[in-house]
């Protein structure tokens, strides 16, 4: 089952099924303009069985955290729990399970729709947790709501993200500010934390081929600027990394708004500061939200 969302000339499509992905997203960048698709596109007669080594596109949910955890093994409290590796990053893990299993549609409507995980604990995390997802679509702009409760016993660490597949071109112009630099390892975990260069503030275009960069103490503010001008938005709360990342053929572009840095509960549990990594209590739910519009560069 796919739900189709309108707003104006406005369209996303959103599979439940297939981790809660956003499959397509059309935003219109003027109130006259026709819409255009911003996601690179991922393809909808995917089977679950392939999610594991899922097609690139569109937009997923980053829960019960993001990115690598080293060598499978989530270091709490001075205790060692161990997870499954990925296949395609082991020996480590990779951006969690919930991308990978279905989600129940808990409300729907024209321009709007909620999804919600109940995960009972199992090999891929140990906690139960419950997490929910809500998108609304406005003609320029979708608005998503992304939370993570503990329904654990125990403190649970605890992390959240987004990771869009955006459509881009070699001369676009990509602008960030951010404080924290975490240079990145040859199997894409990451070092300590350094100071951060003002590599795109302001915006500029990307150098070629592939990248992968790792910022925190991000201000939340994305933007990606086109060569007519359009400009496409991410905005984020309570999120403070930013992940980018584009392959060598630079088909995609992903700006991944995290809570926290890669290997951030391990780093956390070895005293580096910055990480982003929560402790959330039995009860708590940990809240996040990210807004994607297109709109026309101000004069």
């Amino acid at each position: 089952m796919i739900l189709t969302l309108l707003a104006g000339g406005a369209c996303l499509r959103l599979a439940p099924a297939l981790g809660a992905r956003i499959t397509r997203l059309a935003l219109q960048p003027d109130a006259i303009s026709p819409a255009r698709e911003v996601l690179f596109p991922f393809p909808e007669d995917t089977s679950p069985e392939a999610l594991l080594h899922w097609p690139k596109g569109g937009l997923y949910p980053l829960v019960p955290y993001s990115n690598r955890i080293k060598g499978g093994v989530l270091r709490v409290a001075g205790h060692s729990v161990r997870l499954p590796p990925h296949p395609d990053a082991a020996p480590h893990t990779l951006h969690g399970h919930a991308h990978r299993v279905p989600w129940m549609v808990s409300a729907q409507a024209a321009n709007s729709a909620a999804l919600d995980l109940h995960h009972g604990g199992d090999e891929e995390w140990p906690w139960r947790f419950i997490a929910s997802l809500s998108v609304r679509l406005e003609p320029q702009a979708v608005h998503i709501g992304l939370s993570l409760c503990n329904d654990d016993e125990s403190h649970m660490p605890a992390g959240l993200g987004l990771h869009p597949y955006f459509l881009h071109n070699i001369d676009d112009r990509l602008g960030f500010r951010a404080e924290a630099d975490w240079p990145v390892t040859s199997d894409f975990l990451s070092f300590p934390p350094v100071a951060a260069p003002d590599d795109f503030d302001p915006p500029r275009p990307l150098p070629p081929g592939g990248l992968s960069l790792y910022r925190g103490g991000w201000n939340g503010r994305c933007q990606l600027r086109s060569a007519d001008d359009t400009v496409l938005s991410l905005t984020a709360t309570r999120l403070n990394h930013l992940v980018v990342h584009r392959p060598d053929d630079g088909r995609y572009l992903c700006l991944e708004p995290t809570s926290h840095a890669v290997d951030g509960f391990n780093h956390a549990e070895r005293g580096i500061l910055g990480t982003g990594r929560v402790m959330l209590p039995p009860g708590q739910t940990l809240r996040a939200k990210v807004t994607i519009a297109l709109g026309q560069a101000e004069a």
